[in-house]
């Protein structure tokens, strides 16, 4: 470990004479600048970190960088315009990474403070589109899934999963489009895992009921047949239907009167109702699968019932009476003509 040390001080050395004495790019107005290009300040590191960086003189000065951690002991950087650090740190938490630029009288300093974690933390599926994972969709329906990450996401990646086969065109992105079997009714899962090193690391999985076809009820028959009818008031009318689900679901069917609910309930195929005034009225059956709903509605007229008045009995009682006394007349006359009735 000591010769290879040795080696590298003595290449850093070399490599800053040689640039001591090359012609470097020099700051016009005779500053000192200098940056600190790696690592990026808040960086979360590992075992060992490569430290690097520009920095810039006046022309025909002597340019040297130096480095030191946590205000320690500064140390030489191996270049100058173009100078790195190797560091390998020892305790975990933050550290304060300084480094500065020296020409002559003239001096720059740049600070980054990173993170050493001996154990490198890893990125999570920090959250998910849409965020229920229990989803229900029609067959044929398009759908996007999206997951994000949270943490250092370095070297991960997004694998997708269709019913436990992977989708190798969707992985490596964050989010991908599916579309459910057309026709099909039952459970489908897709599944976002996250690998990271080689390892799966976090994962998340939406459970898809991909819902089968729903046919609408259908009406077969009803009563009255015609959809137009005439009824007295106080006249009892009795609406019926047959109707069926081509699902075997069970029918809720709902009577309206002028577009308001009077009864309802389950496989409730008949409904009775009367009027005490004239008028016109609208009937309406409503099947309902709880999915789609067939209707049937009749026309009803309501009309008084007829009560003779004066005027219509007045000439049955002129005719009654004219009769009556016709009767008598003619039969007073024959009995004349006639005679007594032998005795």
């Amino acid at each position: 470990m000591i010769r290879w040390t040795s080696i590298a001080l003595a290449a850093c050395l070399f490599a800053a004479a040689f640039s001591s004495g090359a012609s470097c790019p020099a700051n016009a107005d005779g500053t000192v600048t200098i940056s600190i290009d790696n690592p990026q300040n808040g960086t979360v590191v590992g075992s060992e970190l490569n430290i690097s960086g520009t920095a810039f003189g006046p022309e025909g000065q002597e340019l040297s960088v130096s480095v030191s951690i946590d205000a320690g002991q500064s140390s030489p950087a191996c270049g100058n315009t173009s100078w790195s650090y190797r560091w390998s740190p020892a305790t975990e938490g933050p550290h304060i990474i300084e480094a500065v630029a020296t020409a002559g009288n003239e001096t720059a300093h740049v600070q980054v403070t990173v993170y050493f974690c001996a154990t490198q933390p890893q990125a999570t599926i920090g959250g998910h589109d849409p965020v229920s994972e229990e989803l229900s969709l029609a067959p044929g329906e398009n759908i996007t899934l999206s997951v994000n990450l949270s943490g250092p996401a370095a070297g991960a990646i997004i694998n997708w999963f269709y019913n436990g086969t992977e989708l190798r065109g969707d992985s490596g992105h964050l989010r991908i489009n599916i579309t459910t079997p057309g026709g099909y009714g039952g459970n489908i899962t897709v599944e976002a895992r996250l690998t990271q090193n080689g390892s799966v690391t976090d994962s998340t999985r939406w459970n898809i009921t991909v819902a089968r076809p729903q046919g609408p009820p259908g009406i077969s028959a009803f009563l009255p047949a015609e959809p137009n009818i005439s009824v007295a008031t106080q006249e009892k009318v009795l609406f019926n239907l047959t109707a069926s689900d081509p699902d075997g679901d069970a029918l809720n069917i709902t009577w309206l009167v002028d577009g308001k609910p009077r009864a309802s309930g389950m496989n409730m195929t008949s409904f009775e109702i009367s009027f005490n005034e004239s008028g016109d009225h609208c009937i309406t059956a409503s099947v309902s699968d709880g999915h789609n709903t067939a209707n049937v509605t009749w026309n009803l007229t309501v009309v008084d019932n007829y009560v003779p008045g004066l005027m219509d009995i007045a000439p049955c009682v002129v005719y009654l009476v004219l009769g009556l006394f016709m009767g008598i007349g003619y039969g007073m006359r024959t009995r004349r003509t006639t005679g007594p009735l032998p005795s």
